[in-house]
């Protein structure tokens, strides 16, 4: 008994039709990007591409959050309104600072935790950076 396994064709151009962000989202010029950066700008990427109230919120958003995770490693995201610009380390002139666990904060991107009960259970440390007037 002689079984063929046959794959599907893939129609490329569907392939190349993946929506993009109507916001950018970019390193800071000559940067490449750490583990937490890239995972940052994958999912603000997609839900920019696929959320229109996403993207009405982040067209809103102006401010800059330091995430850190573990070892010290540190990205922070500026909010722009037209853009989001992301680098490696923990930027000056903060609005809030964020500090988790990696684990944790790839299972609140993928949807499988809940930010605001990891917050109340203490596995998330908030801090706000008040800016003089």
């Amino acid at each position: 008994m002689n079984m063929v396994q046959t794959i599907p064709d893939i129609d490329i151009d569907e392939v190349s039709e993946a929506k993009s962000s109507p916001i950018p989202v970019s390193a800071v010029e000559g940067q490449s990007l750490n583990g937490l950066g890239m995972m940052i700008q994958q999912y603000l990427e997609q839900n920019f591409a696929e959320f229109e109230h996403k993207v009405e919120a982040g067209r809103r958003i102006q401010g800059r959050v330091c995430v850190e995770v573990e070892k010290g490693i540190a990205t922070t995201v500026s909010f722009q309104g037209e853009e989001v610009l992301i680098e490696n380390g923990s930027g000056e002139n903060l609005d809030l600072y964020l500090q988790s666990s990696y684990l944790l904060l790839a299972n609140i991107l993928s949807g499988k935790a809940n930010p605001f009960v990891e917050v109340m259970k203490g596995n998330i440390k908030l801090r706000a950076v008040p800016r003089k007037p």
